[in-house]
């Protein structure tokens, strides 16, 4: 059987920040915009977060180095639209997050509500999140937490 998959590494000042599959002969430019699938090498099976990737080859760390919450917030996959919203539906809070956007000020409350009704897929610590995170009554862990579970969906 023809193997159906396959896995690129998004690199990060020389170090792998997450690896993704794909279906086999699908490019990475057709699941991301230029600016960020530029980012994005062809990997085998055995490279993982952590690893360094030198421009041909990548290496596993020595030891691996423990990331801070941010950092493993920034190497969380990326959620589409739906999955975003059936995670905070799960959380409670999905019904809350207009009249989160409301109490912004301008020009945040517009570029929100831009982004909340078009961005098709959402990061970890994009702007909108971390905005309506406290407002919403959130917290980091809460969020992240569902974040990955919400990731396989």
């Amino acid at each position: 059987m023809a193997n159906t998959e396959q896995r690129f590494a998004r690199i990060d000042q020389g170090i792998v920040r997450e690896v993704i599959q794909a279906p086999a002969g699908v490019q990475i430019g057709d699941l991301f915009h230029p600016d960020v699938a530029s980012a994005f090498v062809p990997c085998d099976g055995m490279v993982e977060q952590g690893w360094s990737y030198d421009g041909e080859n990548f290496e596993p760390p020595a030891e691996l180095p423990e990331l801070t919450p941010e950092e493993k917030r920034d190497a969380m996959p990326n959620l589409t639209a739906r999955q975003l919203r059936l995670g905070l539906l799960h959380l409670g809070k999905l019904n809350e997050v207009p009249s989160a956007i409301s109490a912004l000020a301008e020009p945040e409350k517009s570029q929100a509500e831009i982004e909340w009704q078009f961005a098709s897929e959402f990061r970890r610590l994009h702007p909108l999140i971390v905005q309506l995170l406290p407002i919403l009554g959130l917290t980091d862990e809460d969020v992240d937490q569902a974040w990955l579970e919400f990731a396989q969906v």
